[in-house]
């Protein structure tokens, strides 16, 4: 079961930049401008963004199972849409549709996993929930070139459709119901619910941290391209292969989460993440600053990034729902998927907004963020360690 809820993650992450590779090619397919055929992400995100503080009030209603299988069918009809769509007013609407329904995995699988699995299974498997949702951007620029080249601009909304089907069978089929007591939808209760969290410190700063660590990797996402081709002179056709040492540092970092599981507690793990980001930020930005700049330097601190990014999507979700306390935990989920992107645009704006014609500013974005957020997750996580100590009162 737990690779069928790592799939509902990677077929929803993996629709938002699939489209990436043909972005330049929509122009000449429908008579359009540049500037609209990049909107196909944006539209895409933030409906993804948006939608998520309406699916955690609902997960809590309807139940998760039902609402993840209503999604999956909801998201394979409209990427069908948008595969036969005739100009880019209809994509751009498909575009939007899409992400409403492809967001309800980020925010309902958190609290699947959290609800049916004891702490440290629940840890393990949420290792492998991070290493997808690292993956998945990672790879789908990749894996949509090649559609592109092979079958045209819409193969990867065909593709994305039947992808969606199958695994909301699966989820039909395997996933057991995971909420004890369902709430019922009262939009009032959720926004006083909403307001209750954004207040709270212990879950604002457990979120952000989380989110703006891995917001960072949008800031790379978004200028890379140019980095690498531009100034480094990497061959186009080459670039998608950098991005093979990011999966593989996902990977790792997913094995060393799993295998941290059985003797760390999560807080204890996101802290060390977070220690190892800073000594990445501190590889990649020292050398560029005094202009030693190389793509195996820029891809080792990835690497090193990558691995420490898998470990906070894999512990940083349970402290946040942790510091929430007795929160309903839809809302407390979905707020913080919805941080997570909002950081992520932050980031990508930031970056493209400071460009330069070098690569000290996506580097410099991409420290700010990690050292914002670094310092967030230790005082939230101290925080906890203090609070459960005056719970458990003093020794006899």
């Amino acid at each position: 079961m737990p690779l069928i809820l790592a799939g509902c993650t990677a077929i929803s992450v993996l629709s938002t930049d699939l489209i990436t590779p043909s972005i330049p090619d929509l122009p000449e397919a429908f008579g359009t401008s540049i500037s609209l055929a990049q909107m196909t992400v944006g539209v895409n995100l933030a409906a993804y963004a948006l939608a998520q503080l309406v699916h955690g009030p609902v997960a809590d209603a309807i139940g998760r199972r039902m609402l993840l299988v209503l999604a999956f069918v909801v998201f394979a009809g409209f990427s069908v849409f948008c595969a036969l769509a005739p100009n880019i007013e209809t994509l751009l609407a498909g575009r939007f549709l899409q992400g409403l329904a492809s967001s309800v995995p980020s925010v309902v699988i958190i609290l699947i996993i959290r609800e049916l699995y004891d702490p440290q299974k629940a840890l393990k498997v949420m290792a492998l929930y991070g290493a997808t949702l690292g993956v998945a951007p990672a790879a789908g620029p990749l894996i949509g070139g090649y559609l592109h080249v092979w079958f045209g601009w819409s193969a990867g909304f065909w593709l994305i459709a039947a992808l969606a089907l199958g695994v909301g069978l699966l989820v039909w089929l395997v996933v057991p119901e995971s909420l004890a007591q369902r709430r019922p939808f009262r939009p009032g209760a959720s926004v006083s619910a909403y307001g209750a969290l954004l207040k709270s410190p212990g879950y604002m700063g457990a979120a952000l941290g989380v989110s703006l660590m891995f917001g960072a990797f949008y800031a790379y996402i978004t200028t890379a391209p140019v980095v690498f081709i531009e100034i480094m002179g990497l061959p186009t056709e080459r670039y998608g292969l950098t991005h093979l040492a990011i999966i593989a540092a996902f990977i790792l970092g997913n094995i060393l989460a799993s295998r941290a599981s059985a003797n760390r507690d999560a807080c204890a793990l996101l802290r060390l993440a977070a220690l190892g980001m800073v000594m990445a930020m501190v590889v990649l930005v020292v050398p560029i600053a005094v202009g030693l700049l190389s793509i195996p330097l820029v891809l080792g601190a990835m690497a090193l990034y990558g691995i420490c990014l898998a470990l906070v999507l894999a512990a940083g979700p349970l402290v946040v729902l942790n510091a929430a306390g007795d929160a309903p935990q839809g809302p407390a989920s979905a707020l913080l998927g919805s941080l997570q992107l909002s950081a992520a645009a932050l980031a990508g704006a930031l970056s493209a907004h400071f460009y330069d014609h070098t690569a000290l500013p996506m580097t410099l974005v991409m420290a700010g963020l990690v050292a914002t957020g670094s310092v967030l997750v230790w005082r939230s996580c101290a925080g906890a360690v203090s609070r459960a100590a005056r719970v458990s009162g003093p020794a006899d």
